[in-house]
């Protein structure tokens, strides 16, 4: 089939779809003999599409699609990710001859990364699997053992994504480019698979593509609207401040769920490269100099994503209350932290609403959004994502008086959107009269006086755990701290 005048072989449209990192675009540019799309830790942020003669064919197009999380499922995930993934057979009209499903060695495949494949799949309809082949990628982590001794230990996943592209699949070592008998191979596969088909391909669903990208030129013009509406708002305020004195101290509280990156926000503020992000169990503050500025930042522990705080454990809530003592008089601000890089629903208002209500009713006064992982929005600006998320973020936003920043936690040396983020909360105290958040002094004496009663209620309990001098009794002494009275003298 090599062999043919390159005038004979017929194009071939191939889309790589796949979880993030798993060698998409490097596998891409394996196909094509050439670096088009960038690998590595670079994010492919939307589909690209490239073409090129390969190995003797007339044409062949190759479409790098944006990954998607490997654990996380539909509802984890932005609507504008999921109208990429739609979006990407778009890019080689009339519609694919093969989605290449790419799918590493070097890791695990589980049942939950089973589910994930499907639930993305289902974006693409049933329809799509006719036209799905695993790509494995990593092929040199197998050493001497053989794709399909791989494809069997790993068990049952594995072997049902198999069958279910009708046991196609091919593997790359995509760290031997040179080597051509890897793409012939994986040609002569697809068109195999084509001749299965009847010659056809995946046809585009032109009404849904359509109603997406009304859908996203919508989103694109109230995204200008709102940047244009806050641009004013800050203009305004930045006016107030050309009078004033620059600030000398500012103390900032860090509040938000798991996973969203608010000790990347912390290092990022003062400036420390990388580190391994460890769980904040306790409130803790850590002070430095940023400019001339004296800055206190009060790292506070995270619930549970989309969980109210009904569902959190008191330690917790009591930790976000101890984070005021942490910064007296008071903070300055309340920068709530948003993963950019995920979806944001009623579930997740929620949860926000209520944890960050515990603090007082006047703390919106003093809160603002800082979105992370802002280098996973590609072109797009904040703005997109905000509108594109839909009602449930705008509310959040606007309840923080339309005051959010985008931090991109993979460029720490850029000090600009350090200085930026510091002017934004500064416009926000200035906005407040230039006065702090005042906690409740009545809430905060509650709070200690709980603190030293479980603190006296546990050492107690450790002192009838250690003398056990009344086996399957409790001391009443003890009782008393559990119910919250006083020990009798």
């Amino acid at each position: 089939m090599a062999a043919q005048d390159a005038k004979e072989m017929p194009e071939r449209r191939l889309v790589l779809i796949g979880a993030r990192r798993d060698g998409k675009s490097s596998s891409a540019n394996t196909i094509l003999r050439k670096e088009w799309f960038k690998s590595g830790r670079i994010r492919t942020a939307h589909a690209e599409a490239r073409h090129a003669i390969v190995e003797n064919r007339n044409l062949v197009v190759v479409v790098d699609t944006a990954g998607w999380k490997d654990s996380a499922s539909l509802s984890e995930i932005s609507e504008r990710e999921k109208q990429q993934l739609k979006l990407g057979a778009s890019k080689c009209p009339p519609g694919p001859h093969a989605f290449l499903l790419v799918i590493p060695t070097d890791s695990s495949f589980t049942h939950k990364q089973r589910k994930v494949v499907q639930e993305h799949m289902k974006l693409l309809g049933d329809r799509a699997w006719r036209y799905t082949m695993v790509l494995f990628t990593f092929g040199d982590y197998l050493g001497k053992r053989t794709i399909e001794e791989h494809i069997e230990s790993e068990g049952e996943a594995l072997t049902w994504l198999i069958e279910k592209c009708q046991n196609r699949y091919h593997v790359f070592n995509n760290t031997d480019k040179s080597n051509s008998s890897q793409v012939i191979e994986l040609m002569e596969k697809i068109d195999d698979m084509v001749d299965e088909n009847g010659n056809g391909y995946y046809m585009l669903d032109n009404q849904m593509i359509d109603t997406i990208r009304k859908k996203q030129e919508e989103v694109a013009q109230k995204a200008e609207q709102r940047l244009r509406r806050v641009s004013e708002q800050r203009q305004e305020m930045k006016m107030v401040l050309s009078e004033m004195e620059p600030i000398q101290t500012l103390r900032i509280i860090l509040l938000g769920s798991r996973f969203v990156g608010k000790t990347s926000v912390r290092n990022t503020i003062f400036g420390i490269k990388e580190q391994v992000e460890e769980t904040t169990v306790l409130s803790y503050a850590q002070e430095g100099i940023v400019g001339r500025t004296k800055i206190t930042v009060v790292d506070t522990p995270s619930w549970r994503k989309g969980f109210s705080a009904c569902d959190t454990p008191e330690i917790i809530k009591d930790e976000l209350l101890h984070s005021l003592l942490k910064c007296p008089p008071g903070p300055h601000v309340f920068l709530l932290v948003i993963d950019a890089d995920a979806s944001f629903n009623a579930q997740h208002l929620k949860a926000a609403t209520t944890h960050v209500e515990l603090l007082g009713e006047s703390v919106w006064k003093h809160t603002m959004v800082v979105f992370t992982r802002g280098d996973w929005l590609g072109s797009r600006s904040i703005e997109e994502y905000i509108e594109g998320e839909g009602n449930a973020l705008q509310c959040l936003v606007e309840r923080c008086g339309n005051r959010y920043h985008v931090l991109d936690n993979m460029n720490e040396d850029d000090s600009s959107q350090v200085d930026d983020l510091l002017e934004k909360i500064t416009l926000t105290l200035a906005g407040n009269g230039w006065q702090h958040f005042t906690p409740n002094q009545k809430m905060l004496d509650t709070l200690m006086e709980k603190a030293k009663r479980v603190e006296n209620a546990a050492r107690l309990r450790s002192q009838v755990k250690a003398t056990r001098a009344e086996k399957g009794t409790i001391p009443h002494v003890f009782k008393n701290y559990v119910f919250g009275a006083s020990p009798s003298k």
